[in-house]
């Protein structure tokens, strides 16, 4: 048997209301948990965290438990590029994050480079000028804040 308990809902973020109270759900059937799934994101819900009901609680990674969060792709125009920096301060020669805008130009909000390589950052870094008016490729968790702005936006590829 399988517990399957909604992730924090957008509106325990204070982003959308008032919090929601967590709500578990035993599952005799694992066949039907992206069901159950689709149903608490609709409910305002980030995602679902399907658990073993029979292991023990580990405060950390484990094979008993398995995070599902549903994300949304989308594309934004670039405006900037912008260089990573270190905690140190040194600049590190490569893309760090992306100002963007809807085709709208309603919003303006930086994406940071997050699934691109290493290798990728830098021979974007190098061509800079060349990617600014071109569409960024962006994942993202299903949501937007009260700005209609993305939650947890990162970059997959330039278009």
């Amino acid at each position: 048997m399988s517990l399957i308990l909604p992730l924090y809902s957008l509106q325990s973020k204070g982003l959308f209301g008032p919090p929601l109270h967590i709500v578990t759900t035993n599952m005799s059937n694992t066949e039907n948990w992206s069901e159950q799934a689709r149903e608490y994101v609709d409910m305002g819900y980030e995602g679902v965290v399907l658990r073993k009901i029979d292991s023990p609680w580990i405060a950390k990674r484990s094979v008993s438990l398995l995070k599902f969060k549903p994300t949304e792709e989308d594309e934004y125009l670039i405006l900037e590029v912008q260089e990573a920096i270190s905690q140190e301060g040194e600049h590190k020669g490569m893309v760090g994050s992306f100002t963007v805008t809807s085709d709208t130009h309603e919003q303006t909000f930086n994406v940071g480079a997050g699934r691109l390589s290493h290798e990728e950052r830098i021979a974007i870094w190098e061509r800079r000028r060349s990617v600014i008016g071109k569409y960024l490729i962006t994942k993202h968790e299903k949501g937007r804040t009260s700005g209609d702005i993305p939650l947890c936006t990162v970059a997959i590829k330039i278009r």
